[in-house]
């Protein structure tokens, strides 16, 4: 079957909707299976976007990286790294200047005006502020693409309802938007975005304007998302904790180019670029104020107190989580000051602040650690820390 705005998954059939909503960016015989997990999504191959104006502004430089079938891929940057830039490409609402962007092998650049718009049809796009019409109704506005695209009434009230169990607002058709949260609105906003059954999800900060409990149901939604619909969901934020909780690749972009990408895992454990560590830094156990004043930088002569440690527990290397019996094999006497351990894609990570006697520095365990770096010296204290 095609590979089209409706697929034959969902409740209606390609058969019983006028075909001008579900033509085809390319042949049948010439598109990816969809049953191919590992298949290439999107590619970019070396994106380069200048801005003309009052002097020249490089947003993009030199981007290549790909997106997997079905991922939940992460695009990450300060503001003005590029990050909207490049996600407006994928759908060619921004023409790159040089380079090229991908869909399921297809050079989306080449497209035709008729092609960019089945093409945007595949692709459906949620915002940081949510779009909607005020004076419709949550059911009139899930509906207006495909009112607008033609589409027959009764099709049309038979996607909204679907669209409108899944993202768990069945009870709010009928309400117009002043009378809705911001988690509801921001709801809408996605299932208007899925109403033309897309293959690609774009989200445009779609959680900056959500409180922190709410930011979580709607990654939660997303995940959903993915999961039952296998759709591939690419995510802009400058919010690591985002990219943390749903994600699985990411890519931190800075002054429109790559600084680092990879396994979301791998970036959070052992961050290589300043930028990465700079997002992360929020997210890092730092020495707490309190101990802050009993530090000191530099080792005093004849010290005889204790030393405050930072231990690093790197992704992948501790899968079954971290024993308590080998935190004395840098002292017996090792207190417990800070910090914390998480798992992500099932590898334990984190960082613990302890303390211990001077005396333990010169064991030939912690000197090794201190050579790879696991274990890193903070300060020294006098008094009891």
């Amino acid at each position: 079957m095609l590979q089209s705005v409706f697929r034959k998954s969902n409740v209606v059939s390609l058969s019983e909707v006028d075909a001008r909503f579900c033509k085809p960016v390319r042949p049948e015989h010439d598109l990816v299976p969809e049953n191919d997990p590992a298949s290439v999504h999107i590619r970019f191959e070396h994106l380069h976007k200048r801005y003309s104006g009052v002097g020249e502004v490089v947003a993009l430089r030199d981007v290549s990286f790909d997106v997997r079938r079905s991922d939940i891929f992460g695009i990450i940057g300060r503001s003005g790294a590029g990050k909207s830039t490049l996600i407006r490409c994928i759908n060619m609402l921004e023409k790159p200047s040089s380079g090229n962007v991908f869909i399921d092998g297809n050079d989306v650049g080449l497209l035709n005006e008729d092609e960019l718009v089945a093409l945007r049809r595949r692709v459906g796009m949620i915002f940081q502020h949510f779009n909607l019409l005020t004076a419709k109704t949550v059911r009139g506005n899930i509906g207006l693409p495909l009112k607008v695209a033609g589409a027959p009434k009764a099709f049309i009230r038979e996607r909204v309802d679907y669209l409108l169990e899944m993202v768990h607002l069945s009870d709010k058709a009928d309400v117009y938007p002043a009378n809705l949260s911001g988690g509801q609105k921001q709801r809408v906003g996605i299932a208007r975005a899925l109403v033309h059954n897309p293959e690609i999800l774009l989200c445009d900060e779609a959680t900056s304007a959500l409180d922190p409990e709410t930011t979580l149901s709607i990654l939660e939604l997303l995940r959903e998302i993915n999961e039952k619909l296998k759709i591939t969901i690419v995510l802009i934020t400058h919010d690591m904790a985002v990219i943390r909780a749903i994600c699985n690749k990411v890519v931190v972009l800075d002054r429109g180019a790559i600084a680092e990408q990879g396994d979301i895992w791998a970036v959070f454990g052992d961050p290589q670029a300043q930028a990465t560590r700079s997002l992360l830094s929020p997210l890092k156990h730092d020495i707490p104020e309190d101990l802050r004043p009993y530090l000191s930088a530099e080792i005093p002569p004849d010290f005889d107190g204790r030393v405050l440690l930072n231990l690093s527990f790197l992704a992948g290397e501790q899968e079954e989580g971290l024993s308590l019996a080998s935190l004395t094999r840098i002292s017996p006497d090792i207190r417990l000051l800070h910090g914390g351990l998480d798992r992500i894609q099932g590898h334990s990570q984190g960082t613990l602040l302890v303390s211990v006697p001077r005396q333990a520095l010169e064991s030939p365990f912690v000197k090794s650690c201190l050579l790879t770096h696991s274990i890193k010296v903070l300060g020294y204290a006098h008094d009891d820390v």
